[in-house]
């Protein structure tokens, strides 16, 4: 079998980069000539609990990291398909996982170089492949159910659209001062489809937002979730679409940091 080239990151938790303490959880190998790029993750965090002591909401923290970042390679491998280009997201991330620089080497087999990297680096069991991916709304729904929310935010509601009297399933809703709506959007068709469909809600938030309830401004959060039939550019483009409409929308790898960002702000409003 001929080989080709491929670059190689290990996935490490860090909790504290100014320690450089950090355990390998997981192996990414992207393999250009292959079309090929994937990330293996530890199913569990032993490793992390032993080195650290974390425990409760920290490792619901940690587990929702790990699912958004395998989920973005994942979903997503023609981003990943240079050791440039992991670098490069390597450089975006801004919590307590962190992507190594790439090494090179030579692969004939790409799964099994994979399976043999995270044997010799990580240990321990490896995620199994997903057969279906979890529907979104309950990934959020697991994010907003951790007891630093309870009693904080409104779950699973349903809210009028003015105008066009449709309705949006709203599961978190928050106030800060204003009242914060988190609409989940799973963008999992073709990219006119797609489009359509945030053409839709764009409409939907931006009439929701117009309307102010009980004296307080309103305020729609659209998180999204691109699966690969949308292609390299929808995303950006729907996203852009929100944006200029005064729509926020934040994408399914940046719920965990949005999750701490609103604890902070109902700290604030406490």
């Amino acid at each position: 079998m001929r080989s080709g080239k491929g670059y190689y990151s290990v996935l490490q938790y860090c909790p504290d980069a100014a320690r450089c303490e950090a355990a390998n959880i997981g192996v990414l190998l992207c393999c250009p000539e292959m079309q090929f790029a994937r990330v293996r993750i530890a199913e569990g965090n032993d490793r992390i609990r032993r080195f650290f002591g974390l425990k409760g909401d920290e490792l619901v923290r940690v587990d929702l990291l790990k699912r958004s970042l395998e989920r973005r390679v994942n979903d997503r491998p023609h981003e990943f398909l240079s050791a440039d280009a992991i670098e490069a997201f390597a450089a975006t991330r801004a919590n307590e996982l962190r992507l190594s620089h790439p090494r090179p080497m030579r692969v004939a087999d790409p799964e099994q170089a994979l399976d043999a990297l995270y044997r010799d680096l990580v240990g321990g069991r490896a995620e199994a492949p997903r057969k279906a991916r979890e529907p979104f709304v309950r990934e959020i729904d697991r994010l907003f159910d951790q007891p630093r929310f309870q009693g904080k935010v409104s779950r699973n509601t349903r809210i009028t659209v003015p105008v066009l009297g449709t309705e949006l399933h709203v599961p978190v809703a928050y106030t800060n001062g204003s009242l914060n709506y988190v609409v989940a959007q799973e963008f999992s068709q073709g990219p006119r489809k797609a489009t359509d469909k945030a053409k839709q809600l764009a409409t939907e938030g931006t009439l929701v937002q117009q309307v102010p309830v009980g004296g307080m401004e309103t305020r729609v959060v659209i998180a999204c979730r691109f699966g690969p039939e949308c292609g390299r550019d929808t995303p950006g483009l729907i996203q852009n679409m929100f944006g200029a409409l005064s729509l926020r929308s934040v994408d399914a790898d940046g719920l965990p940091a949005f999750a701490d960002e609103v604890e902070r702000q109902l700290r604030g409003h406490g």
